[in-house]
């Protein structure tokens, strides 16, 4: 869109999201590219601040109301129901579900709320003003067009997240007897590890074609599909991006298996895990080795109000838990108070 440069805008066109699924680390992913940006300030990732219709935002916000309801309310256990099938990791065939462990509530309880629907929803409406009386006539118009369309990219990347943490859910349901088989057999230790199998491998064990002879061989190749495919937080670049606008201070801490930091702490993390959202509402912001600002746990922390730095990996991995760390997310400025 020409003359936006002079206000310091890029615009990138919506292209496409991809969801896999990799065989040799069995996990799922979704990716998208696209973009409109204030090159200054944050201003612009502020139009994807309070977005509404996002599977992950939805599940974020109606978990954390249901925390705070008696255990015994109809409306807490429609939202395990509702949202069950989400929970941390929930791209790993062994992730723990909130439909598995409601106590979870109980934790998210503890964590005050920060981060309110309205207050993202104001920051989106301000940043739409403040950058369309910037830009006249037609040029508005397209730039208008530009965000709806990158908006609409935002959900159909965290629809198809959700879409396939329900495949997932479903697949642990649906291998629970195939599971508790292999361990009868003596093949593994733990029924979750059998969901790292491939359906063909199953289909060995229930036939005998594995006897428990091969054990120690089935074990083994569980281990190698279990550790994560990751190039560790010394694997990313060092180049703090803005990737959600707005002040945070606190103390660092950094999520343990199914464990959440402390209330209002400073997360740092190898990425952005959607499934830890509704703990998010309680944090003061995230620090994410990862570079990729449109990552699904990306959009969905945009879309929180929660600030948020990308591409911090010497921060995530050096920093000691309780240390206190200051940064704004609208220009990727870190500090050590």
């Amino acid at each position: 869109i020409s003359g936006l440069e002079r206000l310091g805008y890029t615009i990138i066109e919506p292209s496409a999201v991809l969801a896999t699924w990799s065989r040799d680390a069995p996990g799922a992913t979704c990716t998208a590219s696209f973009s409109v940006q204030d090159a200054r300030s944050g201003t612009g990732l502020d139009l994807y601040a309070g977005l509404a219709d996002l599977p992950s935002a939805a599940a974020a916000y109606a978990l954390r109301a249901a925390a705070s309801l008696p255990p015994d309310r109809p409306d807490r256990a429609e939202a395990l129901r509702r949202y069950g099938h989400r929970g941390p990791g929930e791209m790993r065939p062994d992730a723990q579900r909130w439909a598995h462990n409601a106590a979870w509530l109980d934790l998210l309880a503890e964590h005050p709320l920060r981060h309110p629907a309205d207050a993202a929803a104001r920051r989106r409406a301000e940043a739409e003003a403040w950058i369309t009386k910037r830009v006249a006539g037609g040029r508005r118009q397209k730039l208008l067009d530009a965000v709806a369309r990158a908006r609409a990219l935002c959900r159909a990347t965290d629809l198809a997240w959700d879409a396939l943490t329900m495949v997932l859910t479903a697949g642990q349901s649906w291998l629970a007897a195939a599971a508790a088989e292999t361990r009868n057999a003596g093949l593994l230790e733990r029924e979750e590890d059998a969901l790292f199998l491939e359906l063909e491998e199953l289909k060995q064990v229930a036939t005998g074609e594995w006897h428990c002879g091969r054990g120690d061989e089935v074990r083994a190749l569980v281990a190698r599909r279990k550790a994560p495919a990751s190039a560790g937080v010394d694997g990313y670049r060092n180049r703090p991006t803005p990737a959600g606008p707005g002040a945070a201070r606190g103390p660092a801490a950094r999520p343990n298996g199914v464990t959440p930091p402390q209330p209002a702490a400073i997360w740092l993390s190898e990425i952005a895990d959607p499934g830890w959202a509704p703990f998010w509402l309680g944090s003061a912001g995230i620090l994410v080795a990862g570079d990729d600002l449109w990552s699904p746990g990306m959009i969905v922390a945009r879309a929180l109000g929660v600030p948020v730095i990308a591409g911090a990996g010497q921060v995530v991995a050096g920093t000691p838990p309780g240390a206190l760390i200051a940064f704004d997310g609208a220009t990727g400025l870190i500090s050590f108070p």
